[in-house]
């Protein structure tokens, strides 16, 4: 039996609409007004209770300390591609892994909302422990969300 063809057919009766999959950009844009997890970056990397974000394309809020850079930390068991957007222009200072700075790729804005989302990355992550330093003089906090390359989104 022909199965493709059979769970063609059962989604043609039931009336089942398949979907495509969605861009990531598209999919931030949409989470983009949503506060997410709301959580507080730490003033020091080498903090063991900093604040930690998960690559899941699911927003944080990240609140910054006043006057100084702060941290969140992306912990990896294997190597990953993703997508880090963020809410605003300067915010991402450096990137991590166990005190090596990475270079960062040269941000640019998300084509689907580029007001909302004036900065985007693509990163290759290796496993380990990364901290990502966030800060700026004007903002008491930051939207940003991290998404993998690797698996596709579908409403």
């Amino acid at each position: 039996m022909n199965k493709p063809l059979v769970a063609a057919a059962l989604i043609s009766l039931l009336g089942c609409n398949v979907m495509e999959p969605e861009d990531l950009g598209e999919h931030a844009c949409e989470h983009v007004d949503l506060t997410g997890t709301e959580i507080v970056a730490a003033l020091s990397r080498d903090l063991d209770d900093s604040a930690k974000v998960e690559i899941s394309g699911e927003p944080y809020t990240v609140a910054l300390p006043d006057g100084a850079p702060g941290y969140v930390r992306i912990e990896l068991l294997e190597a990953i591609d993703a997508v880090l957007f963020v809410g605003a222009s300067g915010v991402v200072g450096s990137l991590t892994e166990c005190d090596c700075p990475e270079p960062l790729p040269e941000p640019s804005p998300n084509g689907y909302c580029s007001e909302d989302i004036p900065e985007h990355y693509h990163l290759h992550l290796d496993p380990g422990t990364w901290h990502l330093e966030l800060s700026s003089a004007d903002l008491d906090e930051v939207w940003l969300m991290l998404a993998p390359l690797t698996t596709a989104h579908v409403h």
